[in-house]
């Protein structure tokens, strides 16, 4: 029971440092001069550039001027749309303060919400840029009696109802399953360890 206490601090201890607003090293906000670097990076790990607008629009960008860029660059295709929606992620435009910045792990975070999985999890083992909440959770998922607990006490219900894991039983076979589910919700969303 003391072992859940201490993993739930943790994750509490993380959100706090999450939610300063600083970034480590390691995060530190990309700005124009790396349009390049992240263009090539989604080019080699497979993107889909016809999903532009879906990644931008989660990244923070507001949909006039998704509108805009499209309107302009109707003529050169998606990958300046692309290009041009970036850039004005990288510039800090619209919402993108308030959903993370520029950042590896922002851009990674919303290749997953719409589903780029393998290219995000590929951008991902190049920058090594987790959030420090999935580092917390991977640093103590493992413990045996985290798992126990997790599995024992009736936190499987929670976690289900805030739609955090997709089913409200598990068997202990399926623990790796459940962590599996736990880890993925929390490293889409860190704004889920408000759950706890």
């Amino acid at each position: 029971m003391m072992m859940t206490f201490q993993f739930f601090l943790l994750i509490a201890l993380s959100f706090k440092v999450v939610s300063t607003n600083t970034l480590p090293p390691n995060r530190e906000c990309l700005d124009i001069t790396n349009l390049d670097e992240i263009l090539q990076a989604l080019e080699k790990q497979n993107f889909e550039v016809a999903r532009w607008r879906d990644l931008c629009l989660v990244l923070g960008i507001y949909i006039p001027t998704l509108n805009g860029i499209e309107a302009t660059n109707q003529h050169h295709g998606v990958d300046r749309c692309l290009q041009e929606c970036l850039s004005s992620w990288l510039s800090k435009a619209d919402k993108v303060k308030q959903k993370g910045g520029p950042t590896w792990h922002s851009l990674i975070v919303g290749l997953k919400r719409i589903d780029q999985i393998a290219t995000a999890d590929k951008i991902n083992g190049i920058h090594k840029n987790k959030h420090p909440a999935c580092e917390i959770l991977d640093q103590h998922i493992s413990d045996p009696t985290v798992q126990k607990n997790l599995l024992s006490l009736g936190i499987i219900y929670l976690l289900h109802a805030e739609k955090i894991v997709t089913k409200g039983v598990w068997s202990s076979e399926e623990l790796e399953l459940l962590l599996n589910d736990v880890q993925n919700a929390v490293c889409r969303n860190y704004q889920l360890l408000k759950t706890f």
